[in-house]
Order: structure tokens, then sequence, then C-alpha cells
């Protein structure tokens, strides 16, 4: 499913693009700190992928920063349905791997869960999202996804052929 996008929705994501140019030195100051969860939902070899408002308009996994004393997994579901409207459980979840993100100058720690839940439908909640879709893994490249997303992208292709 493909969100209907219009002019005014890209002149949005552009403006989130060149904001997070010019912010983002003050950006790396806040993120050094923080720790994060994504979340990979595979559907066959499709990934549910987004772009963010404020960001360089590369393909994202869903998910964002934990609250003070919330837990990876809580972070993880509370920003799937706030971005996407899906409402997922911890035992939806399996835990892909931890580690430190390094992008765009950026550091901090994260935590990336996978779902192969059955996600038919979502809906791009809020203005923090510009684009939501399934995308495929071999269609990934450095000029659409971040050198981490294409990390798990690898790691993901390996579990995916696997299961195939």
């Amino acid at each position: 499913m493909k969100p209907i996008r219009n002019k005014l929705h890209v002149a949005y994501g552009f403006v989130g693009r060149l904001l997070d140019f010019v912010t983002r030195p003050l950006l790396r100051i806040y993120f050094r700190r923080t720790k994060r969860a994504y979340l990979v939902v595979l559907k066959d070899k499709d990934v549910l992928l987004l772009k963010n408002w404020l960001s360089d308009g590369k393909w994202a996994l869903p998910g964002g920063g934990l609250s003070k004393l919330e837990s990876a997994e809580a972070a993880v579901l509370r920003e799937v349905e706030e971005e996407l409207n899906l409402r997922l459980t911890k035992n939806d979840l399996r835990l892909l791997l931890n580690g430190k993100w390094q992008t765009h100058g950026y550091n901090f720690y994260y935590s990336v869960f996978v779902t192969t839940a059955q996600i038919d439908h979502f809906v791009i909640r809020g203005l923090e999202i510009t684009d939501a879709r399934w995308v495929k893994l071999e269609d990934l490249n450095e000029n659409n996804a971040s050198a981490d997303m294409l990390m798990i992208a690898k790691k993901l292709k390996t579990l995916t052929d696997r299961a195939h």
C-alpha cells in the first residue's frame, strides 16, 4: 500500500531535509547520550520502511528514542503505534541485534527487533513521517539508505534466504 503523495507533501519533506542538514551539529550533542529502538517488519523479502521528516530523506526503520525508564521493547511498540498505527505485543518481537549506531556523526546505542507478524495495513500518523512503504531488501543501496540500514538489510537478507 502506497500513501498518497502530493506537491505539498514533497515540499514538506524537502524542508525537513534542509532543517536536518542545518541542525545536525546540535542533534549530535543530543543523540550522543540517547538509547533508541527500531523494528524490522518483514513480509516475505520486503521490509516496511519509512522516511522521517527531519532526516536526510533516506529509508529508515520505524522506531525512535526510549523515554526515561522505558525498555527497548516498550519503546519500539510505542513508536510503531505512533508512527504507523501498528499495534503489536512483546510476543511479536524478536531481538535482532544491539549495538552502537554511527551515522551522520551521531553515535547512540540501539536495539533492533524483528517481527514477522502479518501486517496488511498501516497508516502514517502525524507529521513526523513523510513516506512509508514495503521495500525489497535488494532495492536498498547507498543512495537511498544509510550505511547502518544497509548493514541491517544484509543481515536480514541472510535471515530471509535461510527461511525460503
